[in-house]
């Protein structure tokens, strides 16, 4: 009988051991993922913000005259955009709803999501002229960076106007929301 019992209790004990190793683990790699994430977003806004601190800097002596919104578009396209990752979030995408609570999620799903579009839009910038793009009617606007800011639409002189209000606007609004996995 003795024996059947330290049979049982060698049993448990190992259940056990196998249980808080396992929870070790997870909580190991839960801090992993949310520390790399922390890295990722923080290299981001670190690019993004020398980046924008080089296109909006006050004009040159040769720049006075210069239209303020031509000269952030023209900056825009002469400036190398930055390369923004999204290794880590999307490598563990799966895994950060059991990483995060809701509120975290929530506004870093909003950092990569600003972060993804980004490109796209200095993409369209490069393509376009500053000058050459003005017509009589203008050009309308609706984007949520623009609701965000309180205007329902807009109305530009040019696609590149309103384009690099959209662009600024983000760009603005990323730095300002920062790393929300870093609490001050």
């Amino acid at each position: 009988m003795g024996s059947l019992a330290g049979i049982v209790v060698g049993f448990l004990l190992s259940q056990v051991a196998v249980y808080i190793n396992a929870s070790r683990a997870k909580k190991k790699e839960k801090l992993s993922i949310k520390a790399l994430l922390v890295l990722e977003l923080n290299q981001n806004l670190n690019l993004l913000k020398d980046y924008w601190h080089d296109v909006s800097l006050p004009p040159d002596e040769d720049e006075v005259k210069e239209n303020f919104t031509v000269r952030l578009v023209r900056r825009s396209k002469e400036i190398p955009y930055p390369p923004l990752l999204s290794l880590v979030w999307e490598a563990h995408i799966s895994k950060l709803p059991e990483v995060l609570d809701e509120n975290d999620l929530k506004n870093i799903w909003h950092q990569y999501e600003i972060m993804r579009f980004l490109p796209m839009l200095h993409e369209r910038l490069i393509q376009l002229d500053a000058d050459a793009s003005t017509r009589e009617h203008g050009y309308l606007r609706a984007s949520r960076a623009l609701r965000n800011q309180g205007a329902v639409s807009a109305t530009f002189k040019s696609e590149s106007a309103a384009l690099m209000m959209e662009y600024k606007t983000l760009i603005v609004e990323s730095i300002e929301l920062g790393n929300p996995l870093i609490t001050i």
